[in-house]
C-alpha cells in the first residue's frame, strides 16, 4: 500500500468535515492537469495497477469519499446559503462527482508518465514474489474503506498491549518511506482548495479569498498536521501489516525505499491526489449550480 491509501483511510471518514464555503480565486492551484494524455490499455502501468491491488483499492475511494461528505453535510448541516436546496439534490451531486473512471485515469496516467519502464517492471517482479503477493492480499483485505469495525477492535487491543520498540521503529520508517502522513495532509488541503475554488464563481465577491490567501491558509499548519497524523498512520500500518514479521516489514520498506519503489510511491500519491482534486472541483461546481439565483454571486 502506498501512502495515499493510508491517507484515505485516515481522512475519508471525515473527508470534508469543517469544510469552508468561502472560496479562492478560480485558478487551479493543485497541479491536477488535463486527462488528455493517452493512457496505455495493456502496458506495464495497467499490469502494475492490477498486480499491486490498486485497481481493487481505488474502486472503494469514490463511494467512501462521497459517503463521508454526505455524512458531514448531515452532521454539520448546510450553510444558510444552501438551506433552500433540496438535500436529495445535494446527495446526487456528491455521488455523481466522484467516479471510478476519474481516479483510474489519473492514477494510470501518473504511473505511465512518472515511472520509467524499468521501475514498473521492477515493481511487477516484486508483486509476483511470495512476499509481494501477501502484501497485496493484506492491503486489500485490511482496508478501512470497507470495514472499520475490525480496525476499531484492533485499536482497542493496542490500548492494552505494548508494541515492541523494534516494530514501532519499522512502522515509523514505513510511514516515512510511503510518505503516508504527508499524503494525508496534501490530500486534505487539496480537497478543500478544489472545493473552494470551484464554488468561487457562485459566491458574492466579499466571500471569496485570493489564490495566495487560500494557499497560505492551507499550508500554515502543515508541520503540525503531519505530526498529528503520524499517530493515526501508525495505527493503520500496524493493523494492515499485523500478520507480517519485523523482517518481512523491513523487506517491504527496502523495496519501497528503492528508486523503483519511490517512483511508485510518488506516482500513486500524486495520481490519487489529482483525482481527488478533480472530483472536488466537480462537486463544488455541482453544488454551486444548485444555488437559487438570488443566492449566487454577481457574476452568475
Amino acid at each position: 500500500m502506498c501512502g495515499v491509501f493510508v491517507a484515505c483511510m485516515i481522512l475519508i471518514p471525515h473527508a470534508y468535515a469543517g469544510h469552508s464555503y468561502k472560496s479562492a480565486a478560480a485558478e487551479s492551484v493543485s497541479g491536477a492537469d488535463s486527462l488528455s494524455a493517452p493512457v496505455s490499455k495493456e502496458g506495464s502501468a495497467t499490469r502494475l495497477f492490477v498486480a499491486s491491488g490498486l485497481s481493487e483499492l481505488i474502486e472503494q475511494v469514490p463511494s467512501s469519499t462521497a459517503q463521508a461528505f454526505e455524512t458531514s453535510l448531515i452532521t454539520d448541516g448546510l450553510p444558510a446559503r444552501f438551506q433552500s436546496v433540496d438535500i436529495d439534490s445535494v446527495r446526487d451531486a456528491v455521488h455523481s462527482s466522484f467516479s471510478d473512471d476519474t481516479f483510474d485515469r489519473f492514477l494510470l496516467k501518473e504511473m505511465e508518465l512518472s515511472m520509467t519502464e524499468q521501475a514498473r517492471q521492477s515493481m511487477l517482479s516484486w508483486y509476483a514474489s511470495p512476499l509481494g503477493h501477501r502484501v497485496k492480499q493484506a492491503e486489500t483485505k485490511n482496508t478501512l474503506l470497507q470495514d472499520r469495525k475490525r480496525f476499531q477492535a484492533f485499536q482497542q487491543q493496542l490500548l492494552l498491549t505494548e508494541v515492541e520498540p523494534e516494530r514501532e521503529q519499522i512502522i515509523y520508517r514505513l510511514d516515512e518511506t510511503m510518505q503516508s502522513s504527508e499524503a494525508a495532509v496534501d490530500m486534505m488541503t487539496n480537497m478543500q482548495m478544489a472545493f473552494n475554488i470551484s464554488l468561487s464563481s457562485f459566491l458574492p465577491q466579499d466571500q471569496r479569498l485570493s489564490q495566495n490567501e487560500i494557499q497560505r491558509l492551507a499550508n500554515q499548519n502543515r508541520s503540525h498536521l503531519v505530526s498529528q497524523y503520524r499517530s493515526q498512520t501508525r495505527e493503520v500500518l500496524l493493523y494492515t501489516y499485523q500478520e507480517f514479521s519485523n523482517y518481512e516489514l523491513q523487506q517491504l520498506n527496502r523495496t519501497l525505499a528503492s528508486e523503483a519503489g519511490q517512483q511508485f510511491v510518488r506516482a500513486i500519491n500524486e495520481g490519487i491526489k489529482k483525482g481527488m482534486f478533480a472530483s472536488s472541483l466537480d462537486l463544488g461546481d455541482a453544488l454551486g449550480a444548485l444555488l437559487p439565483l438570488e443566492h449566487r454571486g454577481s457574476g452568475i
